[in-house]
């Protein structure tokens, strides 16, 4: 088996980048991971801290910046790596932000929302190839197994993952110390 290769962020982490060439940048990243022999196991099971600081941090601020960049609004972007309230910095500059319609300065924290068996989930599918999904996995001995999920009443699952998600946002903002604009 190859070597891996060494995950460098140093071409992205502290510099003011255009939010177009800090996308670029961090999708190669992913691509240079990819393109190794065990690069799938390890962006599904992101056991070192730099594969999961890619897939948990800098791909969803890339997507987040790619999805806001269009005409009449340009982003710088400035991600930090460090331990501080927020991941990133975004700075927009054009006519949404001069007529008023987005703010020229915004601090970003990226978080996710996971099921607690979705480490499972992810361990199954680069064991075995799939996984029925999250609500049905378990941990037998030390074997994982994976039943299908009955779908409910759709009002049911949609008031299950209400209560989720409104535990998981209570969960995030409790560790943030929150600071006046």
């Amino acid at each position: 088996m190859a070597k891996a290769a060494h995950v460098d962020f140093s071409a992205v982490d502290g510099h003011l980048l255009d939010g177009l060439d800090f996308c670029r940048k961090v999708y190669d990243l992913l691509d240079l991971i990819s393109r190794e022999s065990d690069g799938k196991s390890r962006l599904r099971l992101r056991q070192s801290k730099t594969d999961k600081r890619l897939i948990e941090e800098l791909l969803p601020l890339a997507r987040y910046i790619q999805a806001r960049y269009q005409a009449g609004r340009r982003i710088k972007v400035r991600w930090l790596s460090g331990s501080q309230q927020h991941d990133a910095i975004l700075w927009s500059s054009g006519s949404l932000v001069k007529h008023g319609g987005v703010p020229r300065k915004v601090f970003i924290e990226v978080t996710t929302s996971v099921h607690q068996n979705d480490h499972l989930r992810r361990q199954l599918l680069d064991q075995s190839g799939g996984s029925f999904g999250v609500k049905g996995i378990r941990r037998e001995g030390k074997e994982i197994v994976s039943k299908p999920d009955v779908l409910v009443e759709a009002r049911t699952r949609r008031i299950s993952l209400c209560r989720y998600l409104r535990g998981s946002a209570q969960r995030v903002t409790s560790r943030i110390p929150l600071r006046p604009c």
